[in-house]
């Protein structure tokens, strides 16, 4: 008796440097979300450039498994890996992010400290 196959939905999302051809990709799953997470705790000693080449080595990859190795991240300029990475990650953790920002401006000697949320909906997102 075999296991049953899991199915993923598949989406399609036309890339900024070439919208006439179509890409097709699935949410990434707990194992990619791993990889993520377990690269940004690896490379939070690093700085700089050595910092970005880590995270970006493991968004390439994430982009090649999400796409069943169709796109090669490595080829693609850096506008369509961020582009195409905001997307998976739009349909595998939702549409909106939310970051925070403490304000670090003084005010009669003391720190302000109040942190504002801005919500950004990647769906929204369009590259010019």
């Amino acid at each position: 008796m075999t296991l049953p196959k899991i199915e993923t939905p598949i989406y399609s999302l036309k890339l900024p440097s070439d919208p006439k051809k179509s890409v097709t990709y699935r949410p990434f799953l707990v194992k990619e979300e791993k990889i993520l997470l377990t690269a940004m705790e690896g490379a939070k000693d690093l700085k700089g450039q050595e910092f970005q080449s880590a995270v970006r080595d493991v968004i390439v990859r994430i982009i090649a498994n999400c796409t069943d190795g169709k796109i090669d991240g490595d080829k693609l300029p850096a506008f369509d890996v961020d582009f195409l990475f905001l997307n998976i990650r739009a349909k595998s953790r939702g549409e909106v992010i939310e970051p925070s920002f403490t304000c670090n401006q003084e005010i009669d000697g003391k720190v302000c400290g109040t942190v504002d949320k801005f919500a950004i909906k990647i769906d929204k997102i369009k590259i010019e």
